[in-house]
């Protein structure tokens, strides 16, 4: 699988960058994987915390951001893994040579719904226009 110049091998268990390899720990691997199979749609932090860590109560964790965080750190590539802001993440096509601040772009330090400016809004039609989901949200912040 591919993303921009990212290369995933889930059967070999590697990441490219650039053609250089980039090591992962295990569950940042597995993020990145899991995002990688479906690379256009949206994952709810629910979903990726049950699936890589097999409990999606464990949301209120801070565990998958700072994973999140690594994999963008380590690729060197911020737009790889994009927030939904208030809603999860999705696998990004970063550019080469991406800028490597390492938020994703969405003004938070890459963790999740941290209050910063909107990378993407997620909205039930799928069509990231704010939706009523969405809004409820930020307004019972």
């Amino acid at each position: 699988m591919r993303a921009g110049d990212v290369e995933v091998d889930p059967a070999g268990r590697t990441v490219m960058v650039a053609g250089a390899e980039v090591r992962l720990t295990r569950r940042e691997f597995d993020v990145l994987a899991f995002l990688a199979v479906r690379p256009d749609e949206v994952h709810s932090r629910e979903e990726i915390m049950d699936r890589i860590w097999g409990d999606a109560f464990l949301g209120a964790s801070r565990s998958l951001d700072v994973h999140v965080a690594g994999i963008r750190a380590k690729t060197g590539r911020s737009g790889l893994v994009r927030t939904v802001r208030g809603y999860g993440y999705r696998l990004g096509r970063p550019a080469s040579g991406d800028d490597g601040d390492g938020d994703g772009g969405d003004g938070d330090g890459g963790y999740g719904d941290g209050g910063g400016p909107r990378d993407e809004a997620w909205s039930p039609a799928g069509d990231g226009a704010p939706g009523a989901a969405h809004g409820e949200a930020d307004r019972a912040r």
